[in-house]
């Protein structure tokens, strides 16, 4: 029998052979003798017939498996299990930094590996059931090169699968890992690992943990869930690319990069984990969380236990020059965003070590129990940011704010909004921070009194100081009176690509209980998911606070961030806030007003960015730096509201460059638009 040319050898009758047993195929494979620490012989069956593939159509229970050759796959047929039978975590089967059977120092089920030719190409597509031992793996291959686990099934094991000291390309594609005494999956000192539609769920630690990899590795979508710990974390590595990481109802953050920089995370939701969605942490300085890139993404529904209230939604702990940009937060029971730099452990404290440096653009953060707090952050900037509608009103100035500052200095605010909070901006102890171009506030109270602006008596040179006194906004660029209660589509009454619509249709005024919810990942438009549901008047107001909050245990709905298309506070208005920025004109040299070059900010990081602040860069176009940032020479989708929704449909049919301008200004851009503004 042949299978594109390859032969096919059945290895049914290795069922059940141990220790001490002799090689059951012979001609085909062979056991190998190996005396452990314990000094008792185990058996690995080795396949070794290069270019064979080896298949089995029944359960085999087997010590471990060891692909020794090139070309050579290890497939099951059917519902046929790969079942450990070495009732220990000490009889070792394979060595961790070859891959091979000499010197075998870990306990593999499957092992793969050797980093020369003989041992690459290997082709895994199993099911595998191991032990359930903490040091124990599953699927390991060390030094692999071209290897493939494919369509797999990997559960109760040590770890699922590892790939350690890989340099060559290797990939995870369509495989399930789950109930694993350690983690889903580990990738550590390895690069060109390409992981596709991966499931990771139910393990007693992580996900998918990547570790001291510093070149580049890919994850796209792939799913990390119910986990003990965090969904997905990076450990000290480099260059990740997470594109459409679903990570949700982990015990611990959704997604976690330490000590990691130049990662990207794109096209991903973070949700109903019950610490944070987001999280960036520098332990070690030497090794500084920085130059991470987070866009296009949803995260929603975090924090669900109470100790992680004071958490961030999103928070970076001592992380420096990252970008954020087009991202809805909502209904988590915590803060929206938070950056700090808590006090060094001694009082010496170094240069520039409260300068965060980290830039947003085009932020939706609302119906968080908190907004944004800076904490001994300096030098940050947000554009074009709506923080609204926070949910712990508990009549203290210091919970509720849409914007919360705390010894924290230098930062700029361009187009700001801050609406229907308990306070809108309170500043502590922050001196030296601006806000340009527009801020609009409004329907901020606490208790009875509006208090758009809470500047206590010891933070200066704010420019949002009134000069007839602190407690008050400056009237040079401050809108007032907005109101955002009617700006969003809200809830919606079916979703047709959300596979549990006809059970949440099916409920008056469209709701499903949170322990009913199958689906988590697919919406009709990346601005809609679930949050809380009630039966108080009106139903669909995203800004009712019986739907303020998350949703948890209760009743869920499907909301929608998009902008209504009768809004008329903050859809279309970053001209300046108040009036229409009127239509946007195509051609050459046409730009509008507010789309010239001189309508540029710099941000605080080195080397800075100097953008345009009512557009963002096209990512993946292979034309700019794929910072989000638009500048020079790029190009860019307009920003023509409030916020993360800036339209829909195919913006690359419209488009306009500037005309010649002041000698400073920005040039040789390119701008394009979405031709729908407005989502009902």
């Amino acid at each position: 029998t042949t299978w594109w040319s390859n032969p096919i050898q059945k290895i049914d009758g290795l069922d059940g052979f141990q220790y001490g047993d002799p090689p059951p195929l012979t001609n085909v494979l062979y056991v190998s003798n190996i005396v452990t620490s314990q000094t008792q012989t185990l058996n690995s069956f080795k396949l070794d017939n290069a270019g064979m593939i080896y298949v089995h159509t029944s359960d085999l229970n087997v010590p471990s498996i060891h692909i020794g050759n090139s070309n050579v796959s290890l497939v099951s047929l059917g519902s046929a299990i790969i079942k450990s039978n070495n009732n220990s975590d000490i009889k070792y089967t394979c060595s961790e930094s070859s891959g091979i059977l000499n010197a075998p120092d870990i306990v593999a089920l499957i092992c793969a590996g050797g980093g020369n030719p003989s041992s690459n190409h290997s082709w895994i597509e199993v099911k595998a059931e191991g032990k359930q031992f903490t040091n124990n793996f599953a699927v390991f291959l060390a030094k692999a090169a071209f290897s493939r686990v494919h369509n797999s099934t990997i559960i109760k094991d040590g770890t699922g699968i590892k790939i350690y000291k890989s340099e060559k390309p290797n990939m995870i594609t369509q495989t399930e890992i789950s109930e694993n005494k350690f983690d889903g999956m580990k990738i550590q000192d390895s690069y060109s690992v390409q992981v596709d539609n991966l499931k990771s769920t139910y393990n007693d630690r992580y996900g998918i943990i990547i570790e001291n990899a510093l070149l580049p590795n890919f994850i796209s979508r792939s799913e990390v869930s119910y986990n003990k710990s965090d969904g997905i974390i990076l450990l000290q590595s480099s260059k990740v690319f997470l594109n459409s990481i679903w990570s949700f109802k982990n015990d611990g953050n959704g997604i976690h990069l330490e000590d990691s920089d130049q990662n990207r995370i794109h096209g991903s939701i973070s949700s109903f984990n019950k610490q944070r969605g987001v999280y960036y942490k520098t332990v070690n300085p030497s090794f500084p969380t920085k130059n991470n890139i987070l866009h296009d993404s949803m995260i929603a529904n975090n924090c669900t236990e109470t100790a992680s209230s004071g958490f961030g939604t999103i928070e970076y702990d001592e992380a420096k020059s990252n970008n954020a940009y087009n991202l809805v937060v909502t209904a988590n029971a915590c803060y929206g965003l938070i950056i700090s730099n808590p006090a060094p452990p001694n009082l010496a404290v170094p240069a520039n070590y409260y300068d965060s440096l980290n830039t947003f653009l085009n932020l939706t953060l609302t119906n968080n129990a908190n907004g944004i707090y800076l904490d001994n952050a300096f030098y940050n900037t947000f554009v074009n940011v709506i923080a609204s509608n926070t949910t712990l009103n508990n009549n203290s100035y210091t919970n509720g704010a849409g914007l919360f500052l705390s010894y924290s200095n230098y930062n700029n605010f361009t187009n700001f909004v801050t609406t229907n909070n308990n306070t809108g901006v309170d500043f502590q102890n922050s001196n030296s921070n601006t806000f340009t171009n527009a801020f609009l506030t409004g329907n901020n109270y606490q208790v009875s009194t509006s208090q758009d602006c809470i500047i206590d008596v010891i933070s200066s040179n704010n420019t949002l100081t009134n000069s007839t006194g602190q407690n008050d906004c400056s009237s040079a660029i401050t809108k007032p009176g907005k109101n955002l209660v009617n700006a969003f589509v809200g809830k919606v009454d079916s979703d047709e690509k959300n596979q549990d619509n006809t059970a949440y249709k099916a409920n008056t005024h469209s709701y499903l209980g949170e322990s009913s919810i199958l689906d988590f990942i697919n919406f009709s438009n990346p601005f809609r998911y679930w949050a809380n549901n009630t039966t108080v008047f009106p139903y669909d107001s995203p800004f009712n606070p019986s739907n303020a909050s998350m949703c948890d245990g209760g009743d869920c709905a499907i909301w929608d961030w998009r902008l209504k298309t009768t809004d008329s506070d903050i859809k279309n208005k970053t001209g300046n806030g108040a009036s229409s920025n009127g239509s946007f004109v195509t051609g050459n040299g046409n730009c509008i007003n507010i789309l010239k070059g001189g309508e540029k900010i710099s941000d605080s990081q080195s080397p800075g960015n100097t953008f345009l602040f009512r557009a963002f860069e096209i990512a993946f176009d292979g034309i700019g730096d794929d910072d989000g940032l638009c500048e020079s020479s790029e190009e860019c989708i307009y920003s023509p509201h409030f916020g993360a929704y800036q339209g829909e449909g195919n913006p690359m049919t419209t488009s306009c460059t500037p005309s010649s301008g002041n000698p400073n200004d920005l040039t040789g851009y390119k701008i394009y638009a979405y031709p729908t503004n407005g989502g009902l």
